[in-house]
């Protein structure tokens, strides 16, 4: 073979070589993340003395505010920093809120009281109200037993049996008037009785679980009770313009959602969306659509957990995914996966305004490594999204347990920054505009 040929061979192999190589370093730069440097500093929010903050953010009438373990209040000021309240009338209550309007001022909160160690938390619905000046009334108390535990209780004639019961709420929507509150019920069955030799005992069993939702229609003053399946399941129920739709969990993974028309009484049969989800899900409605975000897992099925095992932090190829559901006849956006190649994912949170959206979650290089914040966003709905970028957040510390609320085209972001060893947990605050 002529050896001008092999020359122009191999230069051709060289050349092709160079171009693959450029093409696939172009490509690694386009989906590799990049650090965001358009962050304002971070500022401290609070000292909390524990390993986590506990920190979430509610869209209340038309205004962002954040609640903090159950004891403290975050308003926007105008200024643009976030300022503590806390309501004479909560100041002792632990609390936690269940249903907040976005567009109006009334919100129903749960507080857990606790008679002893052994017994149950009571919980009690708070009516509550914001005033114009930022603060928070109580209107009325409404005792969960006196509406929900009663309906269960059997009547039994034996002096020996009795019956436990606790009742818990999930996370609902109030719109107007309108209010719907997912409860939870769970019996225990006691039977009491003294032995031959005189000994006291007491036997346990399960008296089974009851599932539904607390409908109001006139703000709090009535409430009209749901049943739903028996099974065991985590409910959320969310509104948009013209549609209820109820969320359900099953085996901590198996996601369904069945529709209701606002004027309809009737639910969808349930329609299965997701069987990987991990845990637990978002759902954010906003005029006419429902956006939800979720940890999956289906990389871990089948010979993928032995690949991807939860002994590996337990966070390896979890992912975080995001899909929406719009009312009437339009098109959903499809499940989409939106933290691209990246490991160690998890607690995603994510924040709609209009047809913007921010999605958020913390990331780790690898394992037992410090965590930082990475965020993607989207300006059509959903329907297509940013490369994924990392927050700077000035800090050689782990940054963990991210929380984001889109509000006026402003990107407030909230997380843990931890120390080690001892553990301690800041609250931080940093913003930025909404990019373009």
């Amino acid at each position: 073979m002529p050896k001008t040929f092999n020359t122009a061979r191999s230069s051709f192999i060289f050349l092709a070589g160079l171009i693959v190589v450029g093409v696939v370093k172009f490509g690694l730069m386009l989906i590799a993340p990049s650090t965001d440097k358009k962050w304002s500093a971070p500022i401290l929010i609070t000292h909390v003395e524990e390993s986590s903050s506990s920190f979430a953010v509610h869209l209340w009438n038309n205004k962002p505010i954040g609640s903090q373990s159950g004891k403290k209040f975050y308003f926007l000021g105008e200024n643009g920093h976030w300022l503590e309240k806390i309501s004479p009338q909560l100041k002792d209550v632990t609390f936690y809120p269940l249903a907040i309007d976005p567009r109006g001022a009334d919100a129903f909160f749960c507080q857990l009281e606790y008679t002893n160690k052994k017994a149950p938390a009571i919980q009690t619905l708070l009516k509550v109200k914001l005033n114009p000046q930022g603060g928070i009334e109580l209107e009325k108390r409404i005792l969960l037993d006196a509406i929900v535990g009663n309906a269960f209780k059997v009547l039994n004639s034996r002096s020996n049996f009795h019956q436990e019961i606790s009742v818990g709420c999930g996370p609902g929507f109030v719109s107007g008037s309108e209010a719907y509150i997912p409860y939870d019920v769970q019996i225990q069955n006691v039977v009491e009785r003294i032995t031959s030799t005189g000994t006291h005992q007491t036997g346990y069993s399960d008296g089974g679980g009851k599932y539904g939702l607390l409908r109001s229609e006139d703000g709090g003053t009535s409430w009209e009770m749901l049943p739903l399946d028996d099974k065991e399941v985590y409910t959320l129920v969310r509104r948009t313009n013209s549609r209820r739709y109820l969320f359900t969990l099953q085996k901590q993974r198996e996601l369904s959602v069945s529709i209701q028309p606002t004027d309809s009484s009737a639910w969808s049969r349930p329609q299965l969306l997701c069987d990987s989800v991990r845990n637990n899900f978002l759902a954010v409605p906003e005029i006419d659509t429902v956006h939800l975000c979720w940890m999956d897992t289906r990389l871990k099925k089948g010979i993928g957990f032995f690949i991807y095992g939860d002994w590996d932090v337990g966070r390896r190829n979890n992912q975080v995914f995001y899909r929406n559901l719009q009312d009437g006849n339009a098109v959903g956006v499809k499940e989409r996966k939106l933290s691209g190649s990246l490991s160690y994912c998890g607690a995603p949170t994510m924040s709609v305004e209009g047809k913007k959206i921010v999605v958020a979650w913390e990331h780790y290089l690898k394992p037992y490594t410090r965590a930082a914040i990475y965020y993607v966003t989207s300006t059509n709905n959903g329907r297509t999204w940013s490369r994924i970028h990392r927050v700077e957040t000035f800090s050689q510390t782990t940054a963990e347990a991210p929380v984001v609320v889109l509000h006026k085209g402003i990107i407030h972001l909230f997380y843990d920054r931890t120390e080690w060893p001892n553990r301690r947990c800041d609250l931080m605050h940093q913003q930025r505009q909404f990019p373009d």
